[in-house]
């Protein structure tokens, strides 16, 4: 009776035991799923998302190096793929976030988003394809002082283009300005290979 009884509590116990190990562990699963539901809602997945959700105020590119290259990465992404005009216009403003307030003067918003949509039908109506881009090495840039002793640099960039299996490049020099502490772009200008200037 009494061996009877014993058994029948280590049965209880191990019973409550097992449930106990199950609602943890089913516990554990529902909080793991939702620490990975939320994460994945919080991490842009696309080249898109990431472009997009650049926060240029806490994450601004460091050297006119930098700045180039990211904007470099935008201008690839806008070219070569397809986007909304939505799309389009959110990465549009993510550019602008690189130019210099003169530059930005300049050129007004609707402006610049309408022209851009232009050259992206253009660009495609042609079959062009950005390929690749270089930023020439910080050490070839060209350091210069405003007028009223700002601080400027200039930077060239090569673009490598296909069109119907023939390839091209372009050479592009880029002018800098440091407006509260961060390299902006104050304009940009077609160039041959060593660095001149490109009449239009």
């Amino acid at each position: 009776m009494k061996g009877v009884r014993n058994n029948f509590i280590v049965k209880c116990v191990l019973l409550i035991v097992v449930i106990a190990v199950g609602v943890i562990g089913l516990y554990y699963t529902v909080i793991n799923n939702k620490s990975d539901e939320a994460m994945e809602e919080d991490y842009p997945k696309t080249t898109y998302e990431i472009l997009a959700s650049k926060d240029f105020e806490k994450l601004y590119p460091a050297t006119p190096y930098e700045v180039l290259k990211l904007y470099n990465k935008y201008l690839k992404y806008i070219y070569n793929s397809e986007s909304s005009d939505e799309e389009i216009e959110k990465l549009v403003d993510c550019i602008r976030s690189m130019w210099s307030k003169e530059w930005l003067d300049l050129n007004e918003r609707t402006a610049h988003i309408a022209n851009m949509k232009k050259e992206i039908e253009e660009f495609r109506s042609d079959n062009r394809v950005m390929s690749n881009y270089t930023v020439s090495d910080s050490a070839t840039i060209r350091r210069f002082t405003t007028k009223d002793s700002g601080e400027g640099c200039a930077l060239m960039s090569s673009y490598l283009y296909t069109q119907k299996k023939k390839t091209s490049k372009a050479y592009m020099m880029f002018y800098f300005l440091k407006e509260d502490g961060k390299w902006k772009i104050l304009y940009y200008e077609l160039t041959d290979e060593s660095g001149n200037k490109i009449s239009q």
